[in-house]
């Protein structure tokens, strides 16, 4: 009981360092508003950030820890020593002018500690938003010269030093003054909304999509066990650095009994509260464009399946075309729901097409659970995806 008790006291503070280094609505969405509304709290927490700088000459990559937390201990210090132990570079896949191709790996530093098993854990490139996204003023990406992750599983908001600086009145749950992870010589990064890879165990293989995900574990990353990655970094030479930060997120399991059960002891708020996956089906594409007589016409239709550990059902589909060519939607009723998803249909129409020119387009999976933590009051948490439309010639 002794022993028990001063290994639950050990976890209690490792992550009450975690959470102390550790809301937006996207777009203004246009349609029609939905008041569906859910309980659930957000457990992110920011468990490193580092600086990556490529060295092209001699086709390397590097990176160094950024911050340290607001307590005693620097949580990098966990994911760091032995140097190379828990988080950093498995192999340089490729490089070539432009691009670079790296798997990453995390390792959950504690090994023997299931009680800090963690959920849903991000690696995510923060760099500089040259591009706005749709509809909204503040949401920023990576685009043109900027460093971008051109494989991303999706796009989130979490832990740019934009939207979560210090927060003087709870220290715990900002950025440390003169800790943010961005300094003079970083450039500065403003992206606010970035691109990221999914680690969870099981997920070994860098080049696995998330169907790879086994789902009876929910995404935890088990500790004492290593996920892989693949980034793909598209750079313009010049440009060579970026950050890059690690989100998970947790919650206490249940510690009646003396073997603790993953995932089963740990409730559902352990999870992040935005879905963690979806997949577009089902697209029918009838869009035209008449240069002649300056009309467009035809519709995009798609079914966006959207996985959650949450209730899938709870969540809302969006889309949003980068540069006004569709009307935007979001639509939170879906046509079916199953174990673990739920399927919503979406209907865009012309609104400022104007070229047979292909454009990209946003689909998001959102939440309906605001605040980021009260980071960005107010604003949906979900992530996206991109990708691109073609129009056909009248």
């Amino acid at each position: 009981m002794k022993h028990r008790f001063i290994l639950l006291f050990t976890a209690l503070i490792a992550f009450s360092i975690l959470a102390g280094c550790g809301n937006t609505n996207p777009p203004t969405m246009p349609g029609e508003a939905t008041n569906k509304t859910q309980s659930l709290k957000s457990g992110h927490n920011l468990l490193g950030l580092y600086q990556f700088m490529i060295d092209e000459e001699n086709e390397t990559l590097n990176f160094v820890p950024l911050r340290a937390c607001e307590l005693h201990l620097n949580i990098v210090t966990f994911m760091e020593p032995p140097a190379g132990e828990n988080f950093g570079i498995d192999q340089v896949f490729d490089f070539e002018p432009g691009k670079i191709t790296v798997d990453l790996f995390i390792k959950h530093p504690f090994p023997d500690l299931d009680l800090v098993t963690v959920f849903d854990v991000s690696g995510i490139i923060i760099s500089h938003g040259s591009m706005d996204f749709p509809y909204s003023e503040t949401l920023k990406f990576p685009g043109g010269d900027d460093v971008q992750l051109l494989n991303p599983d999706g796009y989130i908001r979490w832990w740019n030093p934009v939207e979560f600086p210090e927060n003087p009145t709870m220290p715990a749950f900002g950025y440390v003054d003169g800790m943010m992870g961005v300094p003079d010589s970083a450039g500065q990064f403003d992206a606010t909304m970035n691109g990221y890879k999914y680690f969870a165990t099981g997920l070994t293989d860098p080049a696995a999509d998330l169907s790879a995900i086994d789902t009876s574990m929910r995404g935890a990353l088990v500790p004492g066990t290593t996920s892989v990655r693949r980034y793909e970094l598209g750079y313009t030479p010049g440009n060579f650095v970026f950050n890059y930060a690690i989100d998970a997120n947790w919650d206490m399991p249940d510690t009646s009994d003396e073997v603790i059960d993953i995932p089963g002891d740990f409730p559902i708020s352990a999870n992040r509260p935005e879905p963690y996956r979806l997949e577009i089906k089902n697209v029918y594409n009838d869009l035209s464009y008449s240069i002649t007589a300056g009309m467009a016409e035809g519709m995009l239709g798609m079914d966006v399946w959207v996985y959650a550990w949450h209730d899938a059902e709870e969540s809302m589909a969006c889309a949003y075309s980068q540069g006004d060519e569709l009307s935007g939607m979001c639509n939170p009723e879906p046509i079916e729901v199953g174990d673990g998803y739920a399927v919503y249909p979406l209907l865009l129409f012309p609104a400022n097409l104007q070229s047979t020119d292909d454009f990209m387009i946003w689909v998001g999976a959102e939440a309906m659970v605001y605040g980021y933590q009260d980071f960005v009051p107010g604003e949906i948490q979900g992530f996206y995806v991109q990708d691109w439309v073609s129009v056909a010639e009248q």
